[in-house]
């Protein structure tokens, strides 16, 4: 039955990972060696057997099918015959599994459900009749893109260390979100705690998140101490002022690359002072751009 799961499996391949969840009592008309050869060769696919009651002999036997690869993420579960003890196991076997890939265990939405989670946390600003429709569009594309991110983040998926992580990404990227769509974008950012994520996708097991704050003396203690506990380090307003740490911040958000002095060359090439006001404009044309939205740049001297 594994053999034939991971053909399966291996038939119509997804561009994520690919789980496989067995349960069984150890009895086998097949040989182990077979599905480990299949699994061996099968990237971006784990398997988690619950081995219900099963004989010492076999536990090893098991190991080797969760664990075929140095890359594998599955585990082997050893749970009882009890109803309780299975549902244990499952928990256990769900907890392995990324952690956007457990929201689909719940099933598709309704358009009913959707509407009434748009009505519950889309902000009055979005909402207001007056702008029409255009504005919640954004919104929902803005969101999308983070979604997105979520589910490609091994950082966020196979996250066992901290417990509030995803509440408190979700919470920055909300008020991002909707820091973008308000109206009047002139703003004094050394005059607000403006936090700004930033995916950085340069690394092959997905993107990675950190964090700056325009004004970090103005973050409230308990705010700076969760972000720390997370360990995302705000550079401090000194830092902010230098160009090393402001090209290194986008650097990591446009996918450049940094000279041997740590700096963006383009910036020197055309000659631009940058700036904490021009780096942050800079992160929020490169969000509405990531996020297919237009993006009209305007100046003293006309758009």
């Amino acid at each position: 039955a594994l053999v034939a799961a991971v053909e399966i499996a291996r038939s119509a391949p997804i561009a994520g990972e690919t789980w496989i969840l067995c349960l069984t009592d150890g009895e086998s008309s097949g040989h182990p060696d077979e599905a480990t050869r299949q699994l061996q060769a099968a990237e971006r696919l784990h398997t988690t057997i619950i081995g219900v009651a099963l004989a010492e002999s076999r536990v090893a036997q098991m190991q080797a099918l969760c664990r075929p690869r140095a890359n594998s993420k599955g585990a082997y579960i050893a749970s009882g015959e009890s109803a309780a003890a299975l549902q244990n196991a499952f928990a256990t076997a769900a907890s392995l599994l990324p952690v956007s890939q457990t929201f689909e265990l719940d099933g598709a939405l309704t358009d009913e459900a959707c509407h009434a989670l748009f009505a519950q946390y889309m902000p009055t600003h979005v909402t207001d009749a007056r702008l029409g429709m255009l504005r919640q569009t954004f919104w929902v594309a803005y969101l999308h893109r983070r979604v997105l991110v979520f589910d490609q983040s091994d950082e966020f998926n196979y996250n066992l260390e901290h417990d509030n992580l995803g509440s408190t990404l979700m919470e920055i990227m909300l008020s991002e979100v909707d820091s973008a769509l308000r109206t009047g974008q002139e703003r004094a950012w050394k005059a607000e705690a403006h936090r700004q994520l930033i995916y950085d996708f340069s690394h092959p097991d997905g993107p990675k998140f950190s964090v700056i704050c325009t004004m970090p003396d103005l973050l409230v203690a308990e705010e700076r101490d969760k972000l720390r506990a997370l360990g995302f380090e705000l550079p401090t307003v000194e830092e902010l002022a230098t160009r090393e740490c402001l090209d290194q911040y986008l650097a990591r958000a446009l996918s450049l690359s940094l000279d041997e002095r740590g700096r963006i060359p383009a910036i020197d090439t055309f000659g631009f002072i940058l700036t904490l006001d021009f780096a942050v404009k800079l992160l929020h044309i490169h969000e509405r751009v990531a996020c297919r939205r237009p993006c009209v740049i305007e100046g003293e001297t006309g758009v």
